[in-house]
């Protein structure tokens, strides 16, 4: 392997070098038009990490088996969902079994596909009316030990919706109600306890607005608007973590518009203070917080979109980075989650290449 690194400490950025592992990619599929989202989960329950996708341009929702090598049969759940923009695993019913939501561009809505068994699904409540819904994700915000979902909309005013599960002698429905408008084109949300009172807050981006906010939950359904930052151009990224190892919850995001990756440093008392990591100058649409070296500290995983580049910057445990260049040639990568695919202990990278209609798996170097 050769090595090249680029060294962050604050706003100094010093040469000393770079990564590049050729052989670290494994095809997963080369049938997902478009592939703008996917997520990881053994969705078969058999022990091994299948792989659900979104393909944006055909509007398929794929499952991808695997059989417990690392070889994948390409199995097509939904056929006509428009634009799909994400989807999410989760099992709803309490049958333990993981059923498949999916959120539509086109059809503005999300839909749950219940889980069969032996790959059937069906498709079992549409939730309409979310302007052009973009993300989904799984919380018991209500703290009613029920699972609800949060969704958010990539519309002019990025709405964010609260939807409340309901089960109606097995007649399940969901109830929708607004918990806040972001002020344009709400690109990602997070639901995680930013003020450590025991609640779940929300964490989310205002795209079109360069905004990043957070909600903090102030009981009974109210939801108070904090701003972390009013002046990050195109923030897309976006995950919450303990990034310092100071017990508390900080924010990092990367930009859709001149590839900015800033993280903000939660004093405990929810002021942030903005720290400059890297700006890489390429549409920078997704980033994974994990320890991907096994040192202890978090590093960061980034998709380079118009450069077709993953990169890894690993952290010196005092929030000074290293890049590494962990693949290239990922056409138009949009997407990136991590997954102990191989079943190995250890976590891989797995890419929805947009350009390319192709998903992938990339070792982390040991």
């Amino acid at each position: 392997m050769k090595y090249t690194t680029v060294l962050f400490c604050g706003m100094a950025l010093f040469f000393c070098g770079c990564f590049d592992n050729g052989d670290n990619r494994h095809l997963v599929s080369k049938e997902v038009e478009g592939a703008h989202y996917l997520f990881p989960a053994d969705i078969d329950s058999d022990g091994d990490m299948d792989i659900l996708s979104a393909a944006y341009d055909s509007g398929k929702i794929f499952w991808h088996e695997n059989d417990g090598k690392m070889h994948f049969a390409d199995k097509t759940i939904i056929t006509e969902r428009g634009k799909a923009t994400c989807l999410l695993p989760a099992d709803l019913d309490g049958d333990g079994k993981l059923d498949i939501l999916s959120a539509s561009k086109t059809f503005n809505d999300i839909i749950w596909h219940r889980n069969l068994g032996n790959g059937r699904f069906e498709q079992k409540v549409r939730i309409p009316d979310i302007p052009n819904a973009y993300k989904i994700v799984s919380v018991d915000i209500d703290d009613d030990g029920i699972p609800d979902l949060l969704s958010a909309s990539f519309s002019k005013n990025g709405e964010i919706y609260i939807h409340s599960l309901h089960d109606d002698h097995a007649e399940y429905r969901f109830s929708t109600r607004l918990l806040a408008e972001s002020g344009g084109q709400t690109a990602s949300v997070k639901a995680v306890d930013m003020d450590g009172d025991g609640d779940m807050d929300v964490a989310t981006l205002s795209f079109s607005d360069d905004t990043v906010i957070w909600y903090e939950n102030a009981g009974n359904g109210k939801f108070l608007k904090r701003i972390v930052s009013a002046r990050f151009i195109a923030p897309f990224g976006l995950e919450a973590v303990d990034f310092d190892g100071d017990g508390d919850i900080d924010i990092i995001v990367s930009s859709y518009g001149d590839g900015t990756i800033r993280w903000f440093e939660n004093d405990g008392k929810q002021n942030f203070s903005s720290h400059f990591i890297d700006k890489t100058g390429a549409h920078t649409p997704s980033i994974i917080a994990l320890d991907a070296d096994g040192d202890g500290d978090i590093d960061l995983i980034t998709a380079l979109k118009n450069f077709d580049t993953i990169l890894w910057y690993e952290n010196d445990g005092k929030q000074n980075f290293v890049y590494h260049t962990l693949a290239t040639g990922v056409e138009g990568v949009f997407n990136i989650q991590a997954a102990d695919i191989d079943n190995d202990g250890a976590k891989e990278i797995v890419a929805a290449s947009y350009d390319g209609g192709t998903v992938t798996w990339h070792e982390l170097p040991e």
